[in-house]
């Protein structure tokens, strides 16, 4: 890829510029003194805009473990999508969830991955999603929140949100959710201190997109009960998936009532911005 930077978040372009081809590439970025990096899924060009999916890992974890949670770089090779995941920082890699300097550090990461894959490959602009699983889903939860006209849908996967924290995008973000009902780590009735019940974290999102309609459910399969807002502001659905007896993961593994990448994808592809 091209040098790359930006003045302000100071970031300069860290690895050789060599022309992507499909395939995975690990690059890194320098912002402001702190180097970043992220692994780059890129599938078979096609003469059509691509999406693009930001897949965050959660507490702890690398991108290489988010793909093994995921396979989104699987999706993306099948469906023809660009996969980027990124790498929180900290000696336990985590994304900084809270609003402050801290996730204001992240989202800017978070754009300058975006940025800088779009220098290269012919990025659809209409079409940047991102998902997170646990940690990441709060960082994608903080992304939609600070960087509104960046993303057009995300999705959360067993995520954390912080309940104190102000949330006032100013343009509508699409939020598709799965939480299952026997989380541990973060409890789908919210832990009464820092993370909020998932029924209120997802209302929030409904009223933010200004979802005229009353919530609908259903259950599509077995063990898994479907709430969805529509009527909401540029089309911005908003739905919750309950995992009953789900537990803190994401659901991929046989036997699972829903696999968490196919519906994120679906979601996501049918909610590209006009």
């Amino acid at each position: 890829m091209a040098s790359f930077l930006a003045r302000g978040l100071g970031l300069v372009e860290m690895r050789p510029p060599p022309m992507p081809a499909p395939g995975t590439m690990t690059v890194q970025l320098e912002i402001d003194g702190t180097t970043r990096s992220y692994t780059l899924h890129i599938p078979r060009r096609t003469s059509r805009l691509l999406p693009l999916v930001l897949d965050l890992h959660g507490f702890g974890g690398t991108p290489e473990s988010q793909e093994r949670n995921s396979s989104f770089a699987v999706k993306g090779g099948s469906e023809g999508f660009v996969v980027a995941q990124p790498a929180a920082t900290g000696s336990i890699p985590r994304w900084n969830i809270s609003s402050g300097p801290g996730s204001q550090r992240d989202v800017a990461f978070l754009r300058a991955v975006v940025e800088d894959i779009a220098r290269e490959l012919p990025i659809d602009r209409q079409a940047v999603f991102a998902a997170g699983f646990s940690n990441g889903g709060g960082m994608v939860h903080r992304l939609a929140c600070e960087a509104s006209d960046l993303v057009a849908a995300i999705g959360v996967v067993a995520g954390q949100q912080v309940v104190v924290d102000a949330c006032t995008p100013p343009d509508s973000v699409a939020v598709s959710a799965l939480h299952g009902t026997s989380d541990d780590i973060v409890p789908f009735t919210g832990d009464g201190l820092l993370f909020p019940p998932i029924t209120q974290w997802i209302q929030g999102w409904a009223e933010r997109n200004s979802c005229s309609e009353p919530p609908k459910s259903s259950q599509p399969v077995p063990d898994v009960d479907r709430t969805v807002w529509e009527g909401c502001t540029d089309g911005a659905t908003v739905e919750l998936h309950t995992i009953d007896g789900g537990e803190h993961r994401w659901p991929t593994m046989p036997g699972d009532p829903i696999a968490a990448t196919d519906t994120l994808w679906d979601f996501f592809s049918t909610h590209s911005r006009d």
